[in-house]
Formats: C-alpha cells, sequence, structure tokens
C-alpha cells in the first residue's frame, strides 16, 4: 500500500463513521445517548466530523498544498445552492416536509 492509498483509506473510512452516526443521530435523535456512552448523538457527530477534518487536511497537506487556499466560500455557496435545488424537489415530491432547512 502506498501512502496515498493508505491515506484515502483512512478518509473513506472516517467517511463511513460520520455516515454512521449521522443515520443514528435520524433515527434515534441528536440528544439521544448510548448506554454507556458520556456524549449524545450531535456531540458524537461532531467528533466524527472533526477526525474526517483532520486526517483530509493532513492527506492535502501531504499531496498539494494549493488546494488548502482555494477560497472555501466559493464552494460554499455551490454545495449551499445544490443542496437547496434538491430540498425544493424533495419538498415537490413530499418527501420532506415544507420547513426552513437551509
Amino acid at each position: 500500500m502506498t501512502p496515498d492509498q493508505y491515506h484515502l483509506c483512512k478518509i473513506a473510512e472516517e467517511c463511513a463513521e460520520v455516515a454512521q452516526r449521522a443515520l443514528k443521530a435520524q433515527q434515534f435523535g441528536l440528544g439521544e445517548k448510548q448506554p454507556g456512552q458520556s456524549l449524545n448523538n450531535l456531540e458524537r457527530l461532531v467528533c466524527e466530523f472533526h477526525d474526517l477534518f483532520v486526517t483530509f487536511d493532513n492527506f492535502l497537506s501531504l499531496v498539494d498544498r494549493e488546494m488548502l487556499t482555494t477560497p472555501t466560500e466559493y464552494f460554499t455557496e455551490i454545495r449551499l445552492a445544490k443542496m437547496r435545488k434538491y430540498l425544493d424537489l424533495a419538498i415537490r415530491l413530499n418527501q420532506v416536509s415544507d420547513e426552513t432547512f437551509i
């Protein structure tokens, strides 16, 4: 396994952990605490995101420092517009209640 492959594996692993925690929060609620856990689902989701961000940032710093200077506002605007487009579609299809999300 090359260093790139190792880091990509770790990124995928962290993405899976974020997804798993988000699904648990969706199913049981953000404030629910699993037996034996000190943190609720929202707190655990935030921790998983931090793990993902650190893992990804470390990978980027190794492969392409230039990417770290890309304006995040630009990507944020694009992503929010895309989310809004598909949220509107889900509302029109009656799959999501018509509430303010974004």
